[in-house]
């Protein structure tokens, strides 16, 4: 095993230190402070430009946003006694591995003290944010926070878990189902806690009418927004729009879809937006998967640097399952926002919207009548991380509250 911070070669004995310290008190200063020169250190490092997608994360580090947090958590307290859980394992996921940030902020901000498990598998946008993460915590300022956390790497190691999850209080996991599956099957001390975050798939639904009506300024926009959500991280981040899904009459969709695929293609070939071959060639397979299946109308297969779309009549699990990303996009069409709920589960977590208010957004929440769908936020807000995420609202699960009469 390799411990990534601190850079030390005995992280077992890092290890025995972390989890006998005392935790911090919620929104340390020291932690705050922490995190605004880590987004600073972000938004200036050249290498970090061509990743927009942790120059966003930068952004939502900023001392500025970490207050409103911190407000908006004191109000939804009115006053109770809270303090951290203690110590939280997170293990985070290979496909968008620098997703572990948000998790252990808001750990942070709580007062625990923290153990990251990263993949053996680390990206250069991921090896880049390691090294700024590091090089901040060395300053002296920030010493106890370095006592108070480590990031690790190493290959499937059951004992290694079960190592870290006999010392936690709180276990987050991030992963495929498959994952999750093996890992809970690791116990907890009893008193411990889990927060799973497992496969999920979502969606955009765009009012057709709205869109055709857009006026270049706004349909610009959109379609920026859209590349967001959609490309960023190739397609694999759990909130990025799957399936597109259009509202309006028959004629008026054909036109939509028109118009807007039109834009997106030539927004790619701006970005120079590119996949790898390897990528390119699943896709074409999964592509040729649904173009099999019953519940497809209509396979456009494309080259590697264009949208491929798959126009469905119906879904079931195996179409939602073996999407692979990379800018494949299921596309359905409905009458009505109501015709909606129909292909909702509990697998569904992010709605991306175009064209429609929050009451027509709430009423169809409403026809769900259970699990499915989490997030409902306009198109580009995809990726926009939250304090609520999945249904948790991570703040409160991240601290206990003591019952003081």
């Amino acid at each position: 095993m390799k411990c990534l911070i601190p850079n030390v070669e005995n992280w077992q004995s890092h290890f025995e230190v972390l989890v006998k310290l005392p935790f911090l008190k919620m929104f340390d200063d020291r932690v705050i402070h922490f995190l605004n020169d880590l987004s600073k250190q972000i938004l200036t490092n050249k290498r970090m430009r061509q990743y927009p997608e942790l120059m966003a994360t930068g952004f939502w580090l900023r001392k500025g946003h970490i207050q409103k947090l911190k407000g908006d958590f004191r109000k939804r307290l009115n006053g109770g006694l809270i303090l951290p859980r203690g110590v939280v394992f997170h293990i985070a996921p290979s496909n968008v591995d620098s997703i572990f940030l948000y998790s252990w902020v808001l750990s942070l901000l709580a007062g625990n003290s923290n153990i990251i498990r990263l993949s053996t598998r680390q990206d250069e946008q991921l090896l880049v944010l390691l090294e700024l993460i590091e090089r901040t915590l060395a300053n002296e300022e920030y010493s106890e926070l370095k006592k108070r956390n480590m990031v690790v790497s190493y290959p499937h190691d059951d004992e290694i878990t079960k190592m870290f999850s006999n010392q936690c209080h709180v276990r987050v996991i991030w992963g495929g189902d498959a994952t999750i599956k093996g890992v809970r099957a690791i116990p907890l001390k009893p008193i411990a806690t889990e927060l799973v975050f497992a496969d999920r798939f979502s969606s955009v639904v765009l009012s057709a009418e709205q869109v055709l009506r857009a006026g270049d300024a706004d349909f610009e926009q959109l379609i920026h927004h859209f590349y967001n959500d959609a490309f960023w991280f190739q397609q694999m981040a759990c909130s990025s729009p799957r399936m597109v899904t259009w509202i309006g009459g028959m004629e008026q969709v054909d036109q939509a879809q028109s118009r807007l695929w039109k834009a997106v293609q030539e927004k790619l070939e701006q970005q120079k937006h590119s996949i790898s071959a390897a990528l390119h060639m699943t896709r074409l397979s999964t592509a040729y998967y649904y173009g099999a299946q019953a519940e497809t109308d209509t396979v456009t297969v494309a080259d590697s640097s264009s949208p491929l779309r798959i126009e469905m009549n119906d879904l079931n699990k195996n179409i939602r399952e073996v999407h692979c990303g990379g800018g494949i996009f299921l596309e359905m069409a409905f009458a009505s926002l109501a015709e909606l709920a129909s292909i909702f589960n509990e697998k569904d977590q992010t709605l991306t919207y175009y064209g429609f208010n929050k009451n027509e957004l709430a009423a169809l929440v409403m026809k769900l009548q259970g699990r499915g769908i989490d997030r409902i936020v306009p198109v580009g807000q995809a990726l926009d991380f939250h304090e609520i995420w999945d249904g948790y609202h991570l703040l409160t699960y991240f601290t206990r509250e003591i019952d003081l009469r």
